[in-house]
């Protein structure tokens, strides 16, 4: 694998004026700047070893970077209504036993997953693939402007990046490891939400995932889950939290 042509990707060039222009980028929005030495680091980023972030920006209240017991809920972007009422359950379930809930902002189950969690009055932290001065995706910009003022959006890359490919697949990691556990509620064969699940199962994170009918192509993920990688197997709130 060409790793240089990967960095250059994936990262941004680091310039005396690059620099600049993220603290600029982040003061207009009040994003602050986290390291590991600063209070409301995610310990869990420690069992990503050498691929554990080295600052994260947030806006927000970061103390909920830090607050346990979380749970990530991710799953598929084009989500059924099944899979969104079962995420809206147990979400709300989670919420009223003390999760804090963990997801990616992304169409589909992400979503609802936040939704779920303000609408019970939690907490939830959204993870970006770019800056947190630019939400993406665009049509949830309201939405993550209601997490950056009831929870913490949060991303390790520097305010005025734009979300890539790569950079999502690099964000997966990170909700992964802050997560105590991690749900999948609704996933395709392919879905990305499969790659967090194979960074928490890297990092030996319990993983349960909420089967589906059998003949859903949305729910195929999932059943693979459980079928070959030993994921839970969840259908309520309660089966979530003993996770």
């Amino acid at each position: 694998m060409d790793l240089t042509g990967l960095r250059e990707r994936v990262l941004p060039p680091v310039v005396d004026t690059a620099f600049v222009a993220a603290f600029t980028a982040a003061a207009k929005v009040d994003a602050v700047l986290i390291t590991p030495e600063r209070p409301h680091w995610p310990a869990g980023f420690a069992d990503l070893g050498v691929s554990a972030p080295h600052a994260l920006w947030a806006r927000g209240n970061t103390a909920l970077l830090v607050a346990q017991p979380s749970i990530a809920v991710v799953g598929a972007r084009a989500a059924t209504g099944y899979g969104e009422h079962v995420c809206m359950d147990i979400v709300g379930g989670l919420v009223g036993r003390g999760h804090t809930i963990v997801s990616g902002a992304a169409y589909g189950i992400d979503g609802m997953a936040h939704r779920a969690a303000l609408a019970s009055d939690g907490h939830t932290v959204a993870y970006l693939a770019g800056g947190v001065d630019r939400f993406y995706p665009t049509g949830h910009d309201a939405l993550l402007t209601r997490i950056a003022t009831n929870g913490v959006v949060a991303s390790e890359m520097a305010c005025g990046s734009a979300p890539t490919k790569w950079r999502f697949l690099m964000r997966n990691r990170l909700i992964a490891a802050v997560a105590r556990a991690t749900v999948i509620t609704e996933a395709g064969w392919r879905s990305g939400a499969l790659n967090i699940a194979a960074h928490a199962l890297g990092i030996n994170r319990p993983v349960g995932a909420v089967p589906g009918l059998v003949t859903s192509p949305a729910s195929a993920g999932c059943h693979r889950l459980i079928r070959e990688y030993g994921a839970q197997l969840v259908t309520n709130a309660e089966d979530a939290a003993a996770l």
